[in-house]
């Protein structure tokens, strides 16, 4: 999928943790201080470039082929969990719809609160009271 262009400025802050091809990230920061929008942008990138995905998965496992990494960039799946599901809605569903409306052919599932994308990745928001919900997804990037 070739670039796409969103209408997001990276804060000063979440430089550091778009750069960063670690597994795990812990971000600790005040009220208004852009979590919701940096990882919205951070969780849509992974799923929209393929490039930036496949870097992240050789810098985590070396041995990992060209071939492997054609077979697993398939159908990707993204989460981004809130305490409750209402509150997913209220607080990301409208702004997770305003960036991803970029991203040419891009499908939005208002009853599933998710974003599909050309490229068939998935983008999806939570409610952490159903846990069960989370259960079995083969998810990329939580």
């Amino acid at each position: 999928m070739p670039n796409v262009v969103v209408p997001y400025v990276r804060r000063k802050w979440a430089v550091p943790f778009h750069e960063s091809l670690r597994r795990w990230m812990v971000l600790v920061l005040h009220r208004r201080a852009g979590k919701t929008t940096a990882i919205i942008n951070h969780q849509q990138r992974a799923a929209t470039d393929d490039g930036w995905e496949a870097a992240r998965m050789k810098s985590l496992l070396p041995s990992l082929t060209e071939k492997d990494l054609e077979k697993l960039l398939h159908d990707r799946m993204y989460g981004i969990v809130y305490p409750t599901y209402k509150q997913a809605k209220l607080v990301a569903w409208e702004m997770l719809k305003y960036y991803s409306r970029s991203v040419p052919f891009m499908k939005a599932n208002e009853s599933e609160l998710s974003i599909r994308y050309p490229n068939n990745c998935k983008l999806q928001l939570f409610g952490s009271e159903d846990p069960d919900a989370l259960r079995g997804a083969a998810f990329w990037g939580l």
